[in-house]
């Protein structure tokens, strides 16, 4: 029988770089990769991939984690963001890895990327003086330590997922969660997610809270060598990790129930995935957000996304028409409501989530 969901570790799947494949298929053949049987989906507590197969490791020490991009399998080097995890399990993952190695100076980096008064060329110049020194032994990964959560690698729990065309690496945690304040009177939330605004949270007591993106001074890639380049990447998910890791912080302390948007990827543009994934707001929202509201034991529900942004939110009108929505507008073409569209999303999404109708 599986373990109740509050029982289990966090789980992280990462996809792997292609030019792996080759060598993945090697280490089936030689057993170190070690297939297992998946229960039936819904009954799975391995949820993300959902895989044609799954691998355990033949023996758990044969994982070393070398830098942000490059990890060792018995014989084998593969490829693949090791940073994009959240700051906690990151944390852990490096902290654990006797063999990791990183450039020098990357929390002072983050920081002074999301300071206004930097300007590109000074981020720039930072980028690839920390690329000229190279990776060194017993530095700090890109991240903003958490205050409320810790987390703990479980070596022994790696899992690799083969899908019909991909090949994905999972990470188990297991994240303790320390109450750091509490509002005085919480409420229930509902969230709107996006890029620009990061989120759109509305309580009950109609109160609206908006999470901007911090502006980062970012120097054009083109003219970045492709170390600085990679580098640059990360630097980009870490601040938006950092982004997405305040609306956590912000729920933990002032909701009591949370709801969200069950979105898939198939609704969404494909500019829109692609960004996200780059600013850390995909793995947020299809991961992160349930996990570690879950370990702070705090409950959340994900909802019909359908309408909520077309949909006036007067509880005496409630009309829903695509017309009502003109980018970050909305006006409502019945009664005339108006009011801003992803603050309209997030009072819709609550008010789906607890029922009202």
């Amino acid at each position: 029988m599986p373990r109740p969901r509050r029982l289990e570790p966090e789980r992280h799947t990462i996809q792997i770089d292609r030019t792996a494949y080759p060598a993945l298929y090697d280490l089936i053949r030689q057993r170190l990769l070690l297939r297992i049987d998946r229960l039936p989906q819904g009954q799975d507590p391995l949820t993300g991939v959902r895989s044609c197969t799954s691998y355990r490791l033949s023996a758990p020490d044969a994982f070393q984690l070398l830098d942000d991009t490059t990890a060792r399998i018995g014989p084998v080097e593969i490829t693949a963001a090791f940073s994009h995890l959240p700051s906690p399990a990151y944390q852990a993952l490096t902290q654990a890895a006797d063999a990791f190695r990183q450039y020098v100076g990357l929390p002072e980096l983050l920081a002074a990327a999301r300071t206004p008064d930097r300007t590109p060329a000074q981020v720039q110049r930072l980028i690839e003086a920390a690329v000229q020194q190279g990776r060194q032994p017993g530095q700090p990964g890109l991240y903003v330590p958490s205050q409320q959560f810790q987390s703990e690698w479980l070596a022994d729990e790696i899992l690799m997922h083969q899908t019909e065309t991909e090949f994905f690496l999972s990470l188990s945690f297991r994240t303790r969660f320390q109450r750091l304040s509490r509002a005085r009177v919480t409420t229930r939330v509902g969230l709107d997610l996006g890029l620009d605004p990061r989120s759109v949270a509305a309580h009950e007591d109609g109160s609206i809270y908006t999470f901007r993106p911090t502006a980062l001074a970012i120097p054009a890639p083109h003219g970045l060598t492709p170390e600085a380049r990679q580098l640059l990447n990360q630097l980009l998910y870490a601040s938006g990790r950092q982004d997405a890791e305040r609306i956590l912080a912000y729920l933990t302390h002032r909701a009591h129930h949370v709801y969200a948007e069950r979105l898939t990827h198939r609704a969404m543009s494909r500019r829109f995935v692609y960004r996200a994934r780059d600013r850390a707001i995909n793995d947020f929202h299809f991961s992160w957000l349930s996990q570690f509201l879950n370990v702070a034991s705090l409950p959340f529900t994900r909802v019909d996304p359908a309408g909520t942004s077309t949909t006036c939110p007067q509880p005496d009108c409630r009309h829903r028409h695509a017309d009502n929505r003109r980018g970050r507008a909305f006006l409502c073409r019945a009664c005339g409501y108006q009011g801003d569209a992803d603050a309209v999303g997030a009072r819709n999404v609550l008010t789906r989530g607890i029922g009202r109708p």
